[in-house]
């Protein structure tokens, strides 16, 4: 069954995503979501994408706040590390835009 193997591969992909969050592993989880038909399921394998995105900015977001208040080049080093992570988005410019100033 066709919808059978893409639900197992959009599981797959997301369950990836979930254990090494990266832009990498969102995208190819994201594109794995977008052909799904409309289900109860599909719903749930987005609210955990989210959640794991939520999760990932989250981290990043904590990680320049802690190198904003040290201004180590350790700090410096994670932050950069778990904001690039994230994929391309609004919250990732900003991020790194305050990350370099």
């Amino acid at each position: 069954n066709k919808v059978a193997n893409l639900t197992k591969n959009a599981e797959k992909l997301l369950t990836a995503f979930e254990k090494k969050p990266s832009d990498t592993t969102y995208i190819k989880a994201n594109e794995a979501l977008n052909v799904l038909p409309e289900t109860a399921q599909k719903q749930q394998f987005e609210e955990r994408l989210q959640e794991g995105l939520l999760v990932l900015a989250k981290s990043a977001s904590t990680k320049l706040e802690r190198y904003e208040a040290s201004k180590t080049k350790s700090h410096h080093t994670q932050a950069r590390f778990e904001i690039k992570r994230l994929p391309n988005s609004t919250l990732k410019t900003e991020l790194l835009q305050r990350l370099n100033q």
